[in-house]
């Protein structure tokens, strides 16, 4: 028994769009991990800027030398 000419294009053609979403698939699991690396890294650069933050509200509320002299 032999396949006619349009089941074998059919065939062909369910082949190709289950290829297509194989790969389209892959793609969105390739997508969304870059998402969450992406996502990891802007937490790591929101604590940075937090801990910056601190170091610069530290230094601003520390005593000058000269404020300090004028204290006296």
């Amino acid at each position: 028994m032999h396949a006619s000419d349009s089941a074998r294009a059919l065939a062909a053609l369910l082949t190709q769009v289950l290829h297509d979403q194989v790969g389209a698939s892959g793609k969105i699991s390739k997508l969304t991990r870059e998402v969450a690396q992406s996502h990891e890294r802007v937490k790591e650069l929101e604590r940075q800027l937090q801990e910056l933050t601190h170091i610069e509200q530290s230094i601003q509320q520390r005593e000058t030398p000269v404020e300090r002299k004028e204290k006296e």
